[in-house]
């Protein structure tokens, strides 16, 4: 889970290409990109370039409170659009785009028990912390 707020565009960046993500889970109520002058057309070029695939899962939900119900929810979303892409676009590693640090947290306790399919040996979920007060929860199949 990445808490975009205050995240600088080259850490970012260095996020995604370190980590080599197969999806990004939007769950920010707004998905913005204007990282350090960067553009949201320039990022969504970057995804592209690295065979990223991105979704707006709020833009499925809305907003809503960092509480359990909500995440239930963006795990149905995001399930499904696990379930629907085609098969060498199965899960994988997944960051989940959130904005504050609680709600990250309120995410790793929730969605990796509920997102499916669940890959063998079930989802490895970590709280990075890549740049104060920003936070990362890393999903790995």
């Amino acid at each position: 889970m990445v808490d975009m707020f205050g995240m600088p565009a080259a850490q970012f960046v260095s996020l995604l290409r370190n980590l080599h993500p197969k999806w990004v889970m939007d769950l920010r109520v707004v998905p913005f990109f204007d990282l350090g002058g960067a553009s949201r057309r320039w990022f969504f070029e970057l995804f592209e370039e690295l065979d990223i695939q991105y979704q707006d899962v709020s833009g499925y939900l809305g907003e809503g409170p960092d509480d359990t119900a909500y995440f239930r929810q963006a795990a149905g979303v995001i399930s499904s659009v696990f379930t629907a892409a085609p098969a060498h676009q199965t899960p994988g590693t997944t960051l989940v785009l959130l904005e504050r640090r609680a709600r990250a947290q309120a995410a790793k306790e929730v969605l990796p028990g509920l997102l499916k399919p669940t890959p063998k040996g079930g989802w490895n979920t970590t709280l990075l912390s890549v740049h104060i007060p920003t936070f990362t929860l890393h999903i790995q199949a």
